[in-house]
């Protein structure tokens, strides 16, 4: 037979239960942290792109290949020059890594052809060209 202990007068009674609403808390403070910073994380920099009817890339993993507004070319954040481009590309893929190019919407064509240019002559003939969906 078990004995059961009468709580004294002033003494503190434990309480073995497990709160679950804090924990919940958390675990919800943590997804909004993690929503929030998701996008961020996102390689590449930033340029308005162009809008057109086009599929979204189903790949996270693409080498990505930017041209800002202002002619300047980036490999993922790295930038380089036209001359450089081929040789950072091929350091950068991997295998049969898909190779995605995103030019600011107001880059001159010329820009956007010299780099498929380079890149064509460097062997690499697969590359997307990203755009924003319309409206």
């Amino acid at each position: 037979m078990l004995r059961t202990r009468r709580a004294r007068r002033g003494s503190i009674q434990v309480d073995a239960e497990v709160r679950l609403v804090n924990l919940i808390d958390i675990a919800f403070v943590l997804l909004i942290i993690f929503m929030i910073t998701a996008p961020i994380l996102q390689g590449g920099v930033d340029v308005k792109l162009p809008q057109a009817d086009a599929v979204p890339i189903e790949s996270n993993d693409a080498l990505i290949i930017t041209v800002t507004a202002k002619g300047a070319i980036f490999v993922n954040k790295t930038e380089t020059t036209l001359d450089e481009l081929p040789a950072l590309v091929r350091t950068y893929a991997r295998g049969d890594m898909p190779i995605a190019l995103k030019g600011d919407q107001s880059v001159a064509y010329q820009h956007i052809v010299r780099v498929l240019g380079r890149l064509r002559r460097a062997g690499i003939t697969d590359v997307g060209l990203m755009v924003d969906p319309e409206a």
